[in-house]
């Protein structure tokens, strides 16, 4: 298994010391000209083709990481977000969980810009290019973090709690939940723990 993970700021953005600053701690208001790397929050998590889910799924978490970028070599092939990792079976390989291919840009595109190819597209999240290859992932959540409002995406809201993460329709109960929701409102099955009784 090979499995790289790396978590570096953009090298031109520096704080006032001088130093680089994470881009969790850079929250610019979202302006038309910014570039879409300057909002790009999340760790890159890379695996290759052959990682099975088990182990991408690890990695994902231990870095905090949604999106995991697959690559076959040394090109990118395709992103799955940790949802889809769940609900596979430990030993496919990831690849098979992957959507692809992978639209990705340039990370010095215009932030609005990119805002725009994520919703005519239906992306998630939209891996960032530059000289040295990947070097940011950008999610709805930094884009919701820079003002850019839910509605902009035209997305599904979940029943319950409202969320617009992971949302899919129930065709029985005619409404639309999020993954989370869905789990609580599923039958348990014999595996689950319903507590202890005496």
């Amino acid at each position: 298994m090979q499995v790289f993970v790396r978590d570096d700021a953009d090298p031109e953005c520096r704080d006032e010391g001088g130093g680089l600053a994470s881009r969790s701690e850079r929250r610019p208001t979202m302006m038309p000209s910014h570039r879409a790397i300057d909002f790009s929050s999340g760790p890159i998590v890379r695996v290759e083709t052959r990682t099975n889910v088990r182990d991408a799924h690890r990695v994902a978490l231990e870095r905090g990481a949604t999106y995991v970028l697959v690559f076959e070599a040394d090109a990118l092939v395709g992103v799955v977000c940790t949802c889809a990792l769940e609900s596979a079976a430990p030993t496919v390989p990831v690849s098979e969980r992957m959507q692809s291919p992978a639209h990705s840009m340039l990370g010095t595109t215009p932030i609005a810009d990119a805002a725009t190819v994520m919703r005519d597209r239906s992306l998630s999240c939209l891996p960032l290019l530059g000289d040295a290859g990947v070097v940011g992932v950008l999610t709805r959540d930094d884009l919701r973090r820079a003002g850019l409002p839910d509605e902009a995406f035209n997305r599904r809201r979940c029943a319950a709690c409202g969320s617009c993460e992971h949302v899919r329709s129930d065709e029985v109960r005619q409404l639309r939940w999020c993954d989370d929701c869905r789990n609580l409102l599923r039958p348990p099955r014999s595996s689950d723990d319903l507590g202890g009784g005496d």
